[in-house]
């Protein structure tokens, strides 16, 4: 990366911060209007202000389809951790799988860090004889990244038809680099 564009990111990320706090000063913060807090609109606004924000002092035009989905995400995250929002593709696919006899690794998933995290196993289960344990990030599922995965997503490609394998690259507490790990279904 180039130093004038470190520069350009730094300057704009300034501008956008110091127009936020100007905002935040003059009254138009979330819970200042007559309607107080729970005013659902209110908070709309101040993520539209910020999205207009963005899209008039941010170095490139953001990718509204990622922008979109990363607020919905925070969204859910913010009210059940469990909560997940599937796109279209995603929920035909879940769709699909409810229909068949399916199998899994016996891990019960949270969302942390932007990733999914095993809660626990569940003794006997095939995560528990992998010695996944609480706080093990899982970076990948058959090679497809769980960073700002939903978690019913990653549910769903850790089930499947009875003894067949998936495979797993997992982050360890104290061990920096991902661990891989084949699992059968069971």
């Amino acid at each position: 990366m180039n130093s004038r564009f470190k520069w350009t990111v730094v300057g704009s990320s300034t501008v956008i911060v110091a127009m936020l706090l100007i905002s935040a000063r003059s009254g138009r913060a979330v819970g200042s209007d007559e309607h107080g807090s729970n005013d659902v609109y209110g908070h709309l606004k101040v993520y539209v202000d910020v999205l207009d924000h963005i899209k008039q002092e941010y170095v490139e035009e953001p990718d509204m389809k990622s922008v979109t989905l990363g607020a919905i995400d925070g969204l859910l995250e913010s009210v059940d951790p469990f909560a997940s929002y599937l796109t279209a593709d995603q929920y035909r696919q879940y769709e699909k799988s409810e229909n068949g006899a399916k199998a899994g690794v016996g891990l019960i998933l949270a969302k942390r860090y932007g990733y999914v995290a095993a809660v626990d196993a569940i003794p006997g289960s095939p995560g528990d004889k992998a010695n996944i344990s609480t706080g093990d990030l899982i970076e990948s599922i058959n090679g497809v990244a769980t960073r700002d995965m939903p978690l019913a997503y990653a549910e769903e490609l850790l089930r499947g038809a009875p003894n067949t394998t998936v495979e797993l690259s997992v982050l360890r507490l104290r061990n920096p680099d991902p661990q891989k790990l084949t699992l059968t279904r069971t």
